[in-house]
């Protein structure tokens, strides 16, 4: 956590934005280092996700980022569910590869009682016209 914190703390004060984004995507890819999202992790990651779509490559850097979010779910899942409201809506139709991570995630919302925040991923992507998630909309219905 220490480098995590060293390196942020070096890149937010950086006046380059481009160049932090550049840096910072990237390191998405730590979070399944961490044993606990906290409210500092999820600080780092609601500001480097914002733009992450401004990064070449970034794709490389959700499919990384997905997997080791997913791994949060059980432990933090109110967090986690925060972040994926922040995923900006202009990417979302980019993310077919990470589809099943993101179907895996909301399902534990669902099965550990976070349905508040679970429909509202939901719909997020339903509203941006990404419908995968309809399936397991549904499936929570019943």
């Amino acid at each position: 956590m220490p480098t995590w914190r060293a390196l942020f703390q070096a890149l937010s004060d950086s006046s380059d934005a481009m160049a932090y984004q550049k840096v910072s995507c990237p390191l998405l890819g730590w979070l399944e280092l961490v044993d606990n999202i906290n409210s500092e992790v999820l600080s780092w990651v609601k500001n480097t996700i914002e733009d992450i779509d401004k990064v070449p490559g970034y794709g490389r850097v959700l499919s990384r980022f997905f997997k080791a979010l997913r791994k949060h779910v059980p432990i933090t899942p109110e967090l986690v569910g925060e972040i994926y409201l922040e995923i900006p809506q202009r990417i979302m139709r980019d993310l077919p590869t990470e589809q099943d991570e993101i179907k895996k995630a909301v399902r534990i919302l669902y099965n550990k009682g976070y349905k508040n925040i679970a429909d509202e991923i939901c719909n997020r992507f339903g509203k941006a016209g990404v419908d995968f998630l309809r399936s397991v909309y549904e499936e929570s219905k019943h």
